[in-house]
């Protein structure tokens, strides 16, 4: 409690690929939150990544307080299709 964090987020595209029929930028969208505060807007992995699949993006957060309760809530609201997360890493500052 009281801290603060930084929050990394790592992303890679492995199914909607340019290569994949459905695939390219656009075919996953999404909202990343954390404790309720905007984090990435309409984030669309493949659109980061040059459109290249397998691609690392890579996202760092600092200074992220906790919550009242010592907490750090990620939340990911979809916009187009499933959002995706390869890994997180959360460590105090």
């Amino acid at each position: 409690e009281g801290g603060l964090y930084t929050v990394v987020l790592h992303f890679s595209e492995t199914w909607f690929t340019p290569a994949n029929s459905a695939g390219g930028v656009g075919s996953r969208v999404f909202d990343v939150y954390c404790n309720g505060a905007t984090l990435l807007k309409n984030f669309d992995i493949l659109k980061d990544a040059g459109d290249l699949a397998h691609r690392a993006v890579v996202r760092t957060f600092r200074h992220i307080p906790a919550s009242p309760l010592g907490k750090i809530e990620l939340t990911f609201v979809p916009i187009v299709n499933y959002a995706l997360i390869n890994a997180i890493e959360i460590t105090q500052e």
